[in-house]
Parts: C-alpha cells; sequence; structure tokens
C-alpha cells in the first residue's frame, strides 16, 4: 500500500473510532517520554505511549523538550475549576396568567 494509501486508510479508521490518527497510521514510531524510555530516548507507538505515561509517569525532563511535542500531552483548562453557573429560583419563572 502506497504512503498515500496508508494515510487516507488511517483517517478514514480514525474518524470511524473517534481517535487519534496516531492510532492508525503503520510504523509511526515517536520517542517515548515516561520514567523508563526516556533517559535512552526509545521509539516506541502512539499507544505504547500513552500506556506507558499512565502506567509510570512522565519524564519531568521531557515536558519542555522540543522535539517530544507530539508526544506529550497538551496542557487543557479541564482541571480548573468551572466557573458558577447563575442559577434563576422557579418560583420567579412562574407566569402569571
Amino acid at each position: 500500500m502506497s504512503s498515500a494509501g496508508a494515510l487516507k486508510s488511517a483517517s478514514q479508521k480514525a474518524r470511524k473510532s473517534k481517535t487519534n490518527i496516531r492510532n492508525f497510521i503503520p510504523d509511526l514510531l515517536l520517542v517515548c517520554n515516561c520514567n523508563d524510555c526516556w533517559p535512552e530516548q526509545k521509539l516506541q507507538k502512539y499507544s505504547t505511549i500513552k500506556t506507558h505515561r499512565r502506567r509510570k509517569g512522565a519524564h519531568p525532563d521531557s515536558l519542555g523538550h522540543a522535539a517530544n511535542t507530539a508526544a506529550t500531552p497538551v496542557p487543557s483548562g479541564s482541571n480548573q475549576p468551572t466557573p458558577p453557573v447563575d442559577r434563576v429560583d422557579s418560583t420567579r419563572m412562574m407566569l402569571v396568567c
């Protein structure tokens, strides 16, 4: 299969499973940034990197590494507390006819 065909197939599989295309690109190896693999700069598949980071933790020196941006998690605001939502008292919402 050509590289264009492999990318098209990977894109379709990723869209169907609603996951990242990196999970389906054949022979894509990235530098693993877990505590065990980072000192040796071992190359791993993306799914293996996710498992290693979950089980072994990310190496502190790897988080600012420029070449490893594809494998490092992107900080999100998901751990920030959500602002309080203004709730209207239901008794004030009653309409008088």
